[in-house]
């Protein structure tokens, strides 16, 4: 299936209960900016947590070579009012937005926010460093609801930065940045690369310290995957640095290329122990006590949210044959 699947997974669908032969390939179309509202009467709601998910925008204004995001979907806001209107019909007030930036366009953002603070929602979404810069996007999410933001620092490395072509971010300004954030009431889910060319062992061993000292909320790790259509899968190709094309491997907890200062063992091991070093007992509790929502709700997200990470990253790394 190609770009857009609104078209084309319906395609498939009346293909197969017609009897008729599924095609290899099903190309989708542009996306509209007024999208068909799902069904969420048939989902088992008991298997679900607390917390409804939507989607205001699709794709990625932002190139960076290790991800697949602006390669899939084409960026497109949805209309305000269409976004407004599946809010309303959602039985819980606990909302995540799975918007790649829920910020990328800040006048779109900006105005649904507005229309989103008589909801009185507590919600959360995707962003880049640079919200927590904008005075004005933290007190417009501030003001309608916003409790945490997912935020991809990746690394503390500027000149790995460069190297995924992510050169708006600047680790030297990531304190500031999640100061301003938390001044706003918001906890930050800070997510990070493993293994980027320019990272050295010892920049590794020093991340869960370094992730402490900032007050992020929650890490989360992921070992850098050149995922089939990047840039960087066609980089690492050419320099014959993938080790397999089992796709089943490609999960972003197993190493599945050579890196450039270590061996693929040892970045693996350095994965599994950055996780149980951040998730150390001791670590969480830091947390937690530092998180920035006074309310019972916020805290129980971060207790939560930090027991369940404890325990990503356990998987057994399988054992790859240079």
């Amino acid at each position: 299936m190609t770009r857009e699947a609104d078209e084309a997974w319906p395609a498939l669908l009346r293909d197969f209960s017609a009897g008729r032969a599924v095609k290899q390939v099903y190309e989708g179309g542009q996306i509209q900016s007024k999208v068909v509202i799902p069904n969420r009467s048939i989902l088992r709601a008991k298997n679900y947590c607390l917390a409804d998910s939507i989607i205001a925008s699709r794709g990625c204004r932002n190139r960076c070579s290790f991800c697949s995001i602006s390669r899939m979907s084409s960026y497109m806001n949805r209309d305000t009012d269409d976004v407004i209107e599946e809010l309303k019909m959602l039985k819980h007030r606990i909302v995540i937005f799975y918007d790649p930036n829920f910020f990328s366009n800040k006048e779109y953002a900006l105005a649904l926010m507005k229309k989103m603070e008589p909801l009185k929602l507590h919600w959360g979404a995707t962003a880049t460093v640079d919200f927590g810069f904008d005075k004005e996007l933290l007190s417009a999410a501030q003001k309608s609801g916003c409790t945490g933001v997912l935020i991809g620092f990746e690394t503390m490395n500027r000149n790995a930065l460069k190297g995924v072509n992510k050169n708006f971010c600047d680790p030297a300004r990531y304190g500031e940045a999640i100061e301003n954030i938390h001044r706003h009431g918001m906890s930050i889910n800070g997510t990070f690369v493993l293994g980027l060319d320019s990272d050295r062992e010892e920049d590794l061993v020093g991340l869960p310290e370094r992730v402490r000292c900032l007050g992020i909320d929650i890490a989360i790790y992921f070992t850098m995957t050149p995922t089939p259509g990047t840039d960087l899968y066609k980089q690492m190709k050419d320099q014959g640095r993938i080790l397999t094309e089992d796709w089943s491997r490609f999960t972003q907890a197993d190493v599945v290329f050579r890196p450039q200062n270590m061996s693929p063992e040892r970045l693996q091991a350095l994965y599994h122990k950055i996780w149980r070093e951040t998730y150390s007992i001791r670590n969480i509790f830091r947390r937690v006590m530092h998180a920035p929502g006074k309310s019972f709700l916020s805290k129980l997200t971060v207790i939560v949210m930090n027991i369940g990470f404890k325990f990503m990253g356990r998987d057994k790394p399988v054992k790859v044959k240079e």
